[in-house]
């Protein structure tokens, strides 16, 4: 069994077992129970990181069952055609969002600030295109082999989906954690609906959720979330 890993300081509480793949400007995870589901591939080419999280967790690439894209923005899909082609396995997204991973585009979103609006110049726009499973509820990734659950949620993109793994809250781009101080939560970007994407948060904060963990900075503490949302 491969032990479970401590991210930014906070204990990640199993199952499953959650191990971080790569701490670039997008975080990649592996979910690890009798079978591996990756979530988020980061951009164009981090699939070679990804794979190279996998194989020095010494997890083989064989045991890998699924792939969870949070949303349709190069950052996370960039690796997720050629992970599905090499692996063989579903990318299960938010269906709101399939239509841009079937032409490689990202999903509509707006900048949040005038900063948001500069930075977006030097962010991809296009990605490989793949087929993704549509996620239209609430669905368990136990046929997967895992404990663990995907929902469509909206907010950041159409199609946004959050992960519920054991006590560990996966959000995406719901909120990101920041840059200087990372464990603080901050409005994200990008956002198409703010307020669907900050009550989704919200709405997934379980009295079981002990880590919430952003694709862009953090690790987050429930309670400094909940402050952050209550602003």
């Amino acid at each position: 069994m491969i032990a479970a890993w401590v991210v930014g300081g906070l204990a990640l509480a199993a199952p499953p077992e959650v191990i971080e793949l790569g701490s670039g400007y997008t975080h990649l995870y592996a979910l690890v129970g009798e079978g591996v589901v990756i979530v988020d591939t980061g951009y164009p080419g981090d699939d070679v990181a990804v794979l190279k999280g996998l194989a020095e967790a010494g997890i083989s690439e064989d045991k890998v069952t699924a792939i969870v894209i949070t949303h349709a923005h190069s950052d996370h899909t960039g690796g997720a055609a050629a992970l599905a082609a090499r692996l063989q396995v579903p990318v299960l997204m938010g269906a709101g969002d399939v239509p841009e991973a079937a032409q490689g585009v990202n999903a509509e979103a707006s900048p949040t600030s005038s900063r948001a609006a500069f930075m977006s110049r030097f962010f991809p726009e296009t990605f490989d295109t793949f087929t993704a499973t549509p996620v239209t509820a609430p669905m368990s990734l136990a046929e997967f082999g895992v404990d663990a659950q995907v929902s469509p949620v909206g907010g950041h993109t159409e199609g946004s989906l959050i992960v519920t793994a054991g006590t560990t809250l996966f959000v995406g781009d719901l909120i990101r954690g920041g840059v200087m101080r990372r464990k603080a939560p901050r409005l994200h970007y990008y956002q198409l609906d703010i307020a669907a994407a900050h009550a989704a948060v919200g709405a997934a904060l379980g009295p079981e959720v002990t880590v919430v963990l952003p694709a862009h900075g953090g690790p987050l503490t429930p309670e400094a979330v909940r402050r952050f949302l209550a602003d």
